[in-house]
């Protein structure tokens, strides 16, 4: 890089790097005080006096503040992508490191100069808080070599484990593992079937009442000094592979990655030990995976998610699996709705790409209802139908640009205990920078639930419409999406082939109850807005639209 390298262009993992240097004490608040409004392009040495007023008055901290809060990223990442795109005249790592110089935000600086520009570190001053600070390199060879070892008595408690042995990176074989590590492992030859799932929704209901089981990354740190075989296990599955590394703590075929999230990493070895090798806890398969049961991670049940990279020796960057990987993890970790699966981790250092996901007890929407036994009641089926008009609207106006999800179906919407819905599976996801259309010259999604325009490659905010009429109509019939025996064998065909003049009778499912209250006919209404959601792209209304009308129609049940 060179000094005219606009800053806005930095890598994650670059701009990730000087965050952990100015979120310490807000540092980056001396660096966005002294920013000017006017910079000269091939000037770095910015005119930071009273001539030249400041760019950002003390509103905007505010406002940098408030926006690290909503997209759960560092100040520093919100004020450089606003500083970094602002401004006739971009700003530049030139001008970045003269600014931090002024600042004496000399470890900025000198990251700058050394780790990007590959420049000498900035000078200092002789004295003050920004003079650097010496170091007897001979204090520190005679403590290395242990001469200080009789005025420095270390008391060594009997039951502290040898954490040489705990290198998780360096274990050749299942057969060095602990008592307490495998007590990871459910052993298939005793259990011999996936765990009573009646036993784990006791366990997830009272983990929603307290939250206080979800576990505070940094205290996983300090559980190392605790004794903690368990703790020191979970603790080594949390480190981030870095971009640096050349091997891998197990054979991989993935490349490695530079993610932008704050998610934490699992390593694939922990996932094995925590799913019995991906082996007789299966919950379910899709398209892009499987999902498998993992007990004994984070102190409750989670869904491990393992994708299916089909049989190449080697995964790379561009693949369609790894972009897929990189939208679900980033998007994940920066959009909060209590209608979203929450992501909870990730990893990438292994065999092959997983994702971690609460576990949602009540199984998928599609399953629960072709289920005879455990029949969802139609209040409870209009509550989804709510739940999940709200997951896609905060989708598509949470930001400025929305995102569009492409994948929505009844096997990606997901029940809890309660059968409260949770929106999952954000591998297709696309952001539409200027709302309207975008071409996509790839078509994505699952035939059944896509409009006519999306096969031409119109993709915009109204898919997503679409997608949802379709699961509006199977909460109505408990149909499938598609049948091959069927006359039409898709679900909107088939309805479009059986009824006339919108008598409905004949598909609705009346095993989930009347449909009627105060001589109304709620099935109806719900069958008039999943049509509305079928219309041509033009006719087709908003999901904004759309839940607004069923907050209203479910509000009159309350």
């Amino acid at each position: 890089m060179d000094p005219s390298f606009e800053i806005r262009k930095l890598l994650p993992s670059q701009l990730r790097e000087l965050a952990s240097i100015l979120e310490t004490h807000d540092l980056w608040k001396d660096l966005m005080s002294i920013i000017p409004k006017k910079m000269d392009k091939y000037d770095y040495q910015c005119d930071i006096s009273s001539h030249n007023h400041p760019q950002y008055n003390p509103e905007y901290f505010r406002l940098i503040q408030s926006e690290s809060e909503q997209s759960r990223r560092t100040c520093t990442e919100v004020l450089f992508e606003e500083w970094g795109t602002s401004g006739r005249n971009r700003p530049a790592l030139g001008h970045l490191l003269y600014l931090l110089k002024k600042a004496n935000l000399f470890r900025a600086a000198d990251y700058v100069a050394v780790n990007l520009l590959h420049l000498e570190k900035p000078e200092r001053p002789d004295i003050g808080p920004a003079a650097e600070i010496p170091i007897d390199l001979s204090d520190v060879n005679k403590t290395s070599n242990g001469e200080f070892k009789k005025e420095q008595p270390v008391t060594v408690n009997k039951n502290v484990p040898n954490l040489s042995i705990l290198n998780l990176e360096s274990r050749k074989a299942s057969t060095q593992l602990s008592e307490e590590q495998n007590l990871l492992i459910q052993d298939s030859s005793e259990s011999g079937m996936i765990p009573d799932l009646e036993s784990l929704q006791r366990q997830s209901c009272a983990i929603i009442e307290d939250s206080s089981n979800l576990p505070d990354l940094s205290a996983l740190q300090i559980s190392i000094l605790n004794l903690n075989l368990r703790s020191l296990t979970l603790s080594k599955a949390f480190q981030a592979p870095s971009e640096n590394t050349k091997t891998r703590s197990c054979s991989s075929r993935l490349p490695i990655l530079s993610l932008d999230t704050t998610l934490p990493h699992f390593s694939y070895q922990i996932l094995e030990l925590a799913t019995n090798s991906f082996k007789g806890r299966l919950l379910g398969k899709g398209d892009f995976g499987s999902v498998f049961l993992a007990t004994n991670l984070l102190g409750k049940p989670v869904a491990v998610k393992k994708l299916d990279i089909g049989n190449v020796d080697i995964v790379k960057v561009d693949d369609e699996v790894t972009k897929q990987f990189r939208n679900e993890v980033e998007v994940l970790s920066k959009y909060k709705h209590e209608n979203l699966l929450s992501l909870l981790g990730y990893s990438c250092d292994g065999y092959t790409y997983c994702l971690l996901y609460e576990y949602m007890p009540g199984g998928t929407l599609r399953d629960r209802l072709q289920d005879v036994n455990n029949q969802l009641l139609w209040k409870e089926r209009l509550n989804v139908a709510v739940g999940t008009s709200k997951a896609i609207c905060y989708l598509h106006t949470a930001y400025s640009s929305p995102l569009i999800h492409r994948d929505i179906n009844s096997a990606n919407i997901l029940l809890d205990s309660n059968n409260q819905p949770k929106l999952g599976d954000f591998g297709l996801i696309k952001l539409i920078p200027n709302q309207d259309i975008n071409t996509a010259t790839t078509v994505f999604g699952t035939s059944a639930y896509m409009p006519r325009e999306a096969f031409g490659g119109d993709i915009s905010v109204k898919f997503d419409t679409f997608s949802f009429g379709v699961v509006l109509l199977e909460l109505l019939t408990s149909l499938p999406p598609i049948d091959s025996k069927r006359d039409g064998v898709d679900l909107v065909t088939h309805i479009g082939e059986t009824i006339e003049n919108d008598e409905i009778a004949s598909i609705v499912d009346y095993k989930a109850g009347s449909w009627i209250e105060n001589a109304i006919s709620y099935a109806e209404k719900l069958y008039t807005i999943a049509q509305s959601c079928l219309k041509e792209k033009k006719k087709r209304p908003t999901m904004m639209e759309v839940k607004m009308v069923l907050e209203r129609m479910f509000g009159e049940l309350q």
